[in-house]
C-alpha cells in the first residue's frame, strides 16, 4: 500500500529528477562546445576579405585562392593546417596579414602564379587585410580556424567581431 508520503516523495524525485539533467546537459553542452565551428569561421574570414580573396578548406588544407579586380583567379596558396603558426602579424606598408610556417615546416605554403604558370614554395601566407582594424578581427578569426583544424582537443569559445 502506498501512503500518500512515499507519493509526495515519488512526485518530487519525479520532478527533480528531469531538472538535474536538463542543467547537467546544458553545462556538457557548454563546456564542450566550440564557438563558432569551421564552417561558420570560415564563412565569417570570406565576409571579411570582401571576395577578392576566398579561404577554403579542402582535405585538412587551407586554400587561399586571389582574384584580381576582373575576378580572375591569379595566385592560390596551398598550405597543411599542421604547418601553420598560430601566431599572425600585419605589415603596416603592404597592408598584408602574414602568417608564418612553423620553424620546423620552412616553405610548408605551396603559391601557385596562375598567369605566370610558376608554382613555388612559401614561407607564409599573406592576405590583404583592408586596415589595422579589420586585420584584428580576421586574425582572430584565422588563429581560431588554424587551431579548430591543427590541435586535438581545441575547445574554445571565441566572439567574432
Amino acid at each position: 500500500m502506498i501512503t500518500s508520503q512515499s507519493n509526495t516523495n515519488l512526485f518530487n524525485y519525479g520532478c527533480k529528477l528531469p531538472l538535474v539533467l536538463v542543467c547537467m546537459l546544458a553545462i556538457f553542452q557548454k563546456s564542450y562546445s566550440q564557438s563558432p565551428g569551421k564552417n561558420e569561421t570560415l564563412s565569417y574570414l570570406n565576409k571579411m576579405l570582401g571576395g577578392k580573396t576566398v579561404l577554403d578548406i579542402r582535405m585538412n588544407n587551407l586554400v587561399i585562392s586571389i582574384k584580381d579586380d576582373k575576378g580572375e583567379l591569379v595566385r592560390e596558396d596551398k598550405v597543411t593546417f599542421s604547418e601553420l603558426d598560430t601566431k599572425s602579424f600585419y605589415e603596416e606598408e603592404s597592408d598584408l596579414l602574414c602568417v608564418p610556417c612553423l620553424k620546423d615546416a620552412p616553405g610548408c605554403v605551396t603559391r601557385f602564379l596562375i598567369v605566370q604558370k610558376i608554382k613555388r614554395p612559401c614561407e607564409r601566407i599573406s592576405i590583404i587585410a583592408g586596415g589595422k582594424e579589420n586585420f584584428k578581427l580576421i586574425q582572430k578569426a584565422l588563429e581560431h580556424l588554424i587551431r579548430l583544424e591543427s590541435e586535438v582537443g581545441y575547445k574554445d569559445e571565441i566572439t567574432l567581431e
